[in-house]
This record gives C-alpha cells, sequence and structure tokens, in this order.
C-alpha cells in the first residue's frame, strides 16, 4: 500500500513492471472493486484526500475482497498479462 501525497506519480514507475497491477482509490467502494474488478496487487490512497481512518476501512475493504473471475473481468486480466508477456515488459525483482 501507498500514503503519499502524489499517489500518481508514484504508480506511473510502480505499473511499468510486468505483474504489479495497482489501483488509486479514495473510497471503501473504490478499494473494494479495484480488488475484485482488475485483481490489483497495490493499493495507492491519495494522503492528501484521505484520512488515516479511511485509509484503514479501504486497506481492509481491498484485503478482503475477492478477484471476481467472471466477464468481463477475467478477460480483461487475461488480455493484460499476455500484453505484458508479449511487449516484453520485465516482472518487479
Amino acid at each position: 500500500m501507498l500514503r503519499l501525497a502524489a499517489t500518481t506519480g508514484i504508480l506511473i514507475p510502480a505499473l511499468k513492471h510486468r505483474g504489479v497491477y495497482g489501483g488509486l482509490c479514495w473510497t471503501v467502494e473504490r478499494g473494494q472493486l479495484a480488488r475484485q474488478h482488475n485483481n490489483t496487487n497495490l493499493l495507492a490512497l491519495p494522503a492528501n484526500d484521505v484520512s488515516l481512518e479511511l485509509a484503514v476501512d479501504i486497506v481492509y475493504a481491498w484485503l478482503t475482497a475477492p478477484f471476481a473471475p467472471e466477464e468481463p473481468y477475467l478477460t480483461r486480466f487475461i488480455k493484460t498479462v499476455r500484453y505484458e508477456q508479449e511487449a516484453g515488459i520485465t516482472p518487479l525483482s
């Protein structure tokens, strides 16, 4: 989880690595949907817009939400993984 004032600035380089799927979330619902619909494994919270209490709630929702392997989410995720492999995007080591 990243909780920074400039979350987009830190997400951009992180997302350039294969296998890193991040979501910028500022509500509990966005945190839950980031995991369910996009299978994110990196959560970014804008510190200027999210209180510490809300951040805890968002993180809990994100951690406990399962990926929904159904259409259209599964197809989109598979396309992303294939693209990363075909494009030669390096994994984060």
